[in-house]
């Protein structure tokens, strides 16, 4: 776990510098036609990092597990993208 978790600090490590050589505009900047912008694809991971951070910590506090809400939900997106 340990070596995992320095592969993890180096590689936030390199790309920090990355992403701030991308200015504002470019990072608004749809990569491709309706698509999203690399603004919007990292406030989208952001975001799954915090509510798969709060699934852990909720699910450490439970005595089981209930996947049912998750598994729903995933119904309801599909359901959605194919005009459901």
């Amino acid at each position: 776990m340990k070596e995992l978790s320095e592969k993890l600090r180096s590689l936030v490590e390199a790309t920090e510098p990355r992403l701030h050589q991308i200015g504002e505009a470019e990072s608004m900047h749809s990569v491709s036609p309706g698509g999203w912008s690399r603004k919007q694809v990292l406030g989208h991971l952001i975001d799954s990092a915090s509510n798969n951070h709060q699934r852990f910590v909720r699910s450490l506090l439970q005595p089981s597990l209930d996947f049912s809400r998750l598994r729903s939900g995933r119904k309801r997106a599909r359901a959605s993208d194919s005009g459901g």
